[in-house]
């Protein structure tokens, strides 16, 4: 510790004098040991008789702190006067004034009435927490074998079912939302099975799984496809928003007589998001609930950047200017399984009024930069509420370190590093002395406290929101919008899909895809067997080169006249499929015949259109809750429809195949060659024929939709 005091002096009787004085303090060290004692969570906590057999009562809980040695070291080695002419004669003294300064400013043992009053403080809050259970958490930890998910679905099924009977206005699942229902429940249901084994690795069991690549799905899951996306690390950072729903970034905090600290987290990192066990969203639950989960049995990593200021007040105990400092808080986690049942309550009056015409933007309607689909879907929202938060898990380590510039960097231990080295120490005591207590209060914390403070906050929010106007409703399409079908090019939906689906960075992602594919299916498909007739055939040295060639990709981009929409996908560029083949035969006494064959290609484009035409008298008039019961009647407005220009193009094709057959009857081996002598004619043959299957697709799927359009139209 250094300091640096600076004050004045002055003395009457003889001579009488004064002057200033400069104390320096430098290279010091204060030692200080603190002794924690514990107690029962129950001595704290005056609670009844039934709940004295609670297994929460002999929680450990710090109850008591002593300083039992302060041994500072504190040598003011410098003591300068300055002022008058005496100085120079009190300099001499200056040792002898040193020692008695040193004396002053030697640490008393003090903190402890405080320090225990924050401990009592926290044991009677969190003793209110743990040991005051409602009948619920009581049959919970009755069970201890029963998992805590099954009890929260099976509490909050009863919540829901009770509260439709009692309700029958409340918009519900099955009776105005199938649909959606039926998407929400099959997207979680797909999650579930394929959190750790994707698509083709459940598909194809010779693959193994060790030498598999991520690639999203197909391979490794969930899991894989989040290992995809951060790049190997499982990590996901993102900067805190300004406000989200009430609550404000930045808290401060007023000190009496001290100043004022202001606190502003800036950026959250998760880590550890790639070794999920279980993960649902949004999952419908009775008729108007929903259920989140997420699960893992490895470690998840929180990190927080946060921003302090302090600020102290004018004539306060501390004086100087602010003091800005940036920290990191890390939390480290394991078995972590977190839950919450949320009931969504509409307002029948409010949705049953939101048309299509509420949604569609553009020439369309008058431009209101409030009606968007969130704002509209709040609209109609009278409520959400968390009904039921349950969280178990195990906090293995806390720890604060400061943000530091490389420019401030030194070899030398700051006052700042020893500061974090106590609070971390502080940390690592709660953390390994009191691991069953802190899990328990962290879930306590979770189960009421965080989700009343959530719940009032969403309150607060929603009832915001409905003192502003409606923007939504009874939306009226100009006439001039009227008399026109819908145009997919003046559509905000069409531009965003194009934003994020179209364009160089999706080729490339399509690509890398692509090639994550073939390279695992290769690695694990080396000597693939088939059995054709009576004939066993087996492919060997399997070669796929320039699979991951896509060139262009063009998806549902507006063209012609408004109403039409293309797809236009081009693939390779010297794209190879390489292999050897073996036939055998049992009546040929082994080997029929063998074949090396390899097929060169560039440039296939495939090319899909569909003309839709929407009549704007009807299409601005349907009903959400209609489409969301019935999708098929988004079929009603539609006056025409058509496929068209399909086609499949080839600009080059090579094909090269060297073969020798044993004709089984005097053991002749015959063999012969071939290699296309002009890739474009092959090619064009090819397109030819790939053409025309595609016509005729086109056909039959034009006359089988038109069929179903009417059908659905009556």
């Amino acid at each position: 510790i250094s300091a640096t005091c600076k004050g004045n002096y002055g003395w009457s009787g003889i001579g009488r004098g004064s002057g200033n004085v400069v104390a320096s303090v430098s290279g010091n060290t204060v030692h200080l040991e603190v002794d924690v004692a514990s107690a029962p969570l129950s001595d704290h906590v005056k609670h009844s008789s039934a709940n004295k057999k609670n297994a929460h009562a002999s929680l450990p809980f710090p109850t008591l702190a002593t300083v039992y040695s302060c041994q500072p070291n504190f040598d003011v080695h410098d003591v300068q006067f300055t002022g008058s002419a005496s100085a120079k004669i009190i300099g001499l003294f200056g040792k002898t004034i040193s020692k008695k300064l040193t004396a002053v400013c030697l640490i008393k043992k003090n903190g402890e009435k405080a320090i225990d009053e924050a401990l009592h403080a926290a044991g009677e809050y969190l003793g209110g927490l743990i040991l005051h259970p409602s009948e619920e958490d009581a049959s919970s930890s009755a069970r201890p074998t029963e998992s805590l998910m099954s009890l929260a679905m099976q509490r909050s099924n009863s919540e829901a079912l009770h509260t439709n009977l009692e309700n029958d206005s409340v918009v519900s699942w099955d009776g105005d939302m199938p649909l959606l229902k039926r998407i929400l429940l099959g997207i979680n249901d797909f999650i579930g099975d394929h959190m750790n084994e994707g698509i083709i690795l459940k598909t194809l069991q010779t693959i193994n799984p060790s030498i598999c690549e991520d690639c999203g799905f197909f391979f490794k899951g969930l899991n894989g496809m989040v290992n995809s996306f951060t790049r190997g690390t499982g990590s996901a950072d993102f900067t805190v928003p300004e406000t989200i729903l009430t609550f404000h970034r930045n808290h401060t905090f007023n000190l009496p007589s001290y100043g004022k600290v202001s606190i502003a987290p800036q950026k959250m990192k998760v880590s550890g998001l790639n070794n999920l066990t279980e993960f649902s969203l949004l999952r419908p639950l009775g008729q108007n609930s929903m259920s989140s989960s997420i699960s893992s049995d490895a470690a998840l990593i929180f990190t927080i950047s946060m921003d302090m200021e302090v600020t102290p007040t004018k004539g306060g105990s501390f004086q100087g200017d602010t003091l800005n400092e940036s920290f990191e808080l890390t939390f480290n986690m394991s078995n972590v399984n977190l839950k919450a049942d949320s009931s969504v309550v509409f307002d029948r009056e409010v949705l049953n009024k939101l048309t299509v015409g509420s949604f569609i933007s553009g020439s369309y309607t008058t431009y209101d930069s409030n009606r968007n689909i969130m704002n509209c879907v709040l609209e109609a929202l009278s409520s959400i509420l968390l009904t039921d938060t349950n969280g178990r898990l195990n906090l293995d380590n806390m720890s604060i370190a400061a943000i530091t510039n490389a420019k401030e960097t030194s070899a030398e231990t700051s006052l700042e590093d020893n500061v974090d080295e106590v609070i971390n120490n502080v940390l690592q005591l709660l953390v390994l002395e009191y691991p069953s207590t802190v899990t328990e209060s962290l879930a306590a914390l979770i189960h009421s406290p965080a989700r009343d403070f959530v719940n009032s906050a969403l309150s607060k929010f929603i009832g915001d929101f409905k003192q502003l106007p409606l923007h939504c409703v009874n939306v009226e399409v100009p006439q001039n919008a009227v008399e026109r079908p819908f145009r997919f090019d003046e559509s905000v939906y069409f531009w965003m899909f194009d934003s994020l689906f179209d364009g160089g960075n999706m080729v490339d992602t399509v690509n890398s895809f692509i090639d994550c594919v073939t390279n695992t299916l290769t690695q694990n498909i080396t000597s693939p067997s088939f059995r054709l007739g009576d004939m066993d055939v087996g492919l060997h040295n399997l070669t796929l080169a320039n699979f991951g060639s896509v060139y262009e990709l063009d998806l549902l981009l507006p063209e012609v006249d408004h109403y039409h929409i293309k797809n236009s996908i081009g693939w390779g560029k010297d794209t190879t499929l390489s292999f050897g083949m073996d036939v055998t035969h049992p009546s040929h006494h082994g080997r029929v015949g063998k074949m090396n064959a390899e097929l060169k290609m560039k440039n296939l484009e495939l090319n899909v259109g569909t003309g839709l035409k929407y009549d704007m008298n009807y299409l601005p008039n349907l009903e959400v809750t209609d489409l969301l019961a019935h999708p098929q009647c988004f079929a009603i407005p539609v006056t025409n429809f058509e496929y068209y220009d399909y086609n499949m193009t080839i600009d080059s094709l090579q094909l090269t195949i060297d073969a020798s057959l044993d004709n089984g009857i005097d053991g002749e081996i015959q063999s012969f060659s071939y290699k296309t002598s002009d890739p474009t004619e092959l090619a064009n043959i090819a397109t030819t024929m790939m053409s025309d299957g595609a016509l005729q697709l086109q056909q039959a799927l034009e006359r089988s939709t038109i069929v179903e359009l009417k059908g659905e139209s009556n």
